[in-house]
């Protein structure tokens, strides 16, 4: 069947309308064609349905569109593919344009309706399920929002599975979007957000965590933090590092500061006013600092502090070395001092070595030099000195312990296996002999 016109073509009815061909059916015209009815019209072919414009220099639209509504809602343009009883159903599908010679291929757009007034609504661009149930929209004020299951972004399992990324767009002049990962609130429990990789079953290394602040060519580098959540009724939430458990070693965690052309970073762990507690200087120095807290340092076996140069126990009270159970050993590789600290005006602090005391019998003093296959060492034991012009020099005091029975206070010198035996001297303060006795002497 074959229906032309130079003009105008109008078909039209008040009630049905029924076209048919036993073959091929062409309706054409040079100017415009309009199909209507009065009531349903129905398009309908045995065999493939096409409705396009002709190719030309420039080509025109198709428009699928349904009409307005004054009083009631808007009629509806719904596509729909073919069912089927035992195969695969049709699909839908809207394929944009391609291009050739520099040119820029088609969008697909999916555009939602628009309230124009402030009593309207926004439509939104809706994905639903099988069942009907809306699963992922696009509305004005959320974005990208999902029902309330799960949702998975996730790349399809193969071989070597894609990788998932997600951004915000760069910036050619102004800043540029954040990316934030949250969980909803809630009135009862809130749900986690996990950070994790990938396992592997095989001898391949599993997937890393890696949080990179953003780095800068002009201004100060972005940071990282982690914080805990706070409240105002309960206890605040912590923040746990954990290395990984193994079957042989488990896992270190590394605190490493940033090296810098200048100066290195450090480290600093600062209690809640933010006042640092414990910092690596950018040298290798290490600092703990404490408030009315004090510091405490405990070992369940050998506790040993080492230093390659100067070791140093300062405190502005009392400097306290105790041993609950053990003994305790002060050692040096070359010259061992105790002493107070110097002051520049008032008394100084005396130095006291002394045992505890004991409902039975009460420990001893015991101060020995060294021993060598050469000198022996010997025992210096020196009271502070006072202003040369008004000062008092300190005292030295000897004391044995009390108790039911007193205690001895021995001084004794060591035979010298070369027949150079050690003196008892006393010297007054020219250094003078005053008192000297050799190899053996008793009070």
């Amino acid at each position: 069947m074959l229906l032309t016109s130079v003009s105008a073509i109008t078909v039209s009815s008040s009630t049905s309308l029924s076209v048919s061909s036993g073959s091929t059916a062409t309706v054409s015209s040079v100017g415009a064609m309009g199909l209507s009815a009065g009531g349903a019209a129905l398009l309908q072919s045995d065999g493939a349905l096409t409705l396009s414009t002709t190719n030309g220099g420039t080509a025109l639209d198709v428009s699928i569109s349904a009409g307005k509504s004054t009083t009631g809602g808007g009629a509806t343009v719904l596509l729909s593919s073919g069912s089927t009883a035992s195969a695969v159903a049709g699909a839908i599908s809207i394929v944009a344009g391609g291009a050739t010679n520099a040119g820029t291929g088609g969008s697909v757009i999916l555009q939602a309706g628009d309230g124009t007034d402030a009593s309207s609504t926004d439509g939104v661009v809706a994905l639903r399920d099988q069942g009907d149930v809306k699963r992922l929209w696009v509305t004005s004020t959320h974005g990208l929002a999902t029902d309330a299951t799960t949702l998975d972004v996730v790349t399809e399992d193969g071989t070597a599975s894609g990788a998932v990324n997600m951004k915000s767009g760069s910036s050619t002049s102004g800043t540029t979007g954040s990316v934030t990962i949250a969980s909803g609130t809630a009135t009862g429990t809130a749900g986690d957000v996990t950070v994790a990789c990938g396992s592997t079953t095989t001898s391949g290394s599993p997937g890393g965590v890696t949080l990179t602040g953003g780095a800068s060519s002009g201004a100060g580098a972005g940071g990282i933090e982690i914080i805990g959540g706070s409240t105002t009724t309960q206890v605040g939430g912590d923040v746990s590092i954990l290395a990984g458990a193994g079957s042989g070693n488990g896992g270190d965690i590394v605190l490493h500061a940033g090296a810098g052309t200048s100066t290195n970073g450090n480290i600093r762990v600062q209690d809640a006013a933010g006042v640092d507690r414990i910092r690596t200087g950018p040298a290798g120095s290490i600092t703990l600092s404490s408030s009315s807290g004090g510091v405490s340092i405990t070992s369940a076996t050998t506790f040993q502090a080492t230093a390659a140069t100067t070791a140093s126990l300062l405190g502005a009270g009392t400097v306290s070395i105790l041993s609950s159970s053990a003994d305790i050993m002060l050692s040096s590789a070359t010259h061992l001092t105790l002493s107070s600290h110097t002051q520049t005006s008032g008394g100084a602090g005396d130095v006291s070595i002394y045992p505890g005391t004991s409902v039975a019998a009460a420990p001893s003093v015991l101060v020995t030099a060294g021993v060598s296959t050469g000198a022996g060492g010997s025992v210096q034991i020196s009271p502070g000195r006072g202003g040369l012009a008004s000062g008092t020099g300190g005292a030295l005091s000897i004391i044995g312990g009390q108790g039911n029975t007193g205690a001895d206070v021995v001084f004794k010198v060591q035979a010298g296996s070369g027949g150079q035996h050690g003196k008892f001297i006393i010297l007054d303060d020219a250094d003078k002999e005053v008192l000297k006795y050799v190899l053996l002497f008793v009070f």
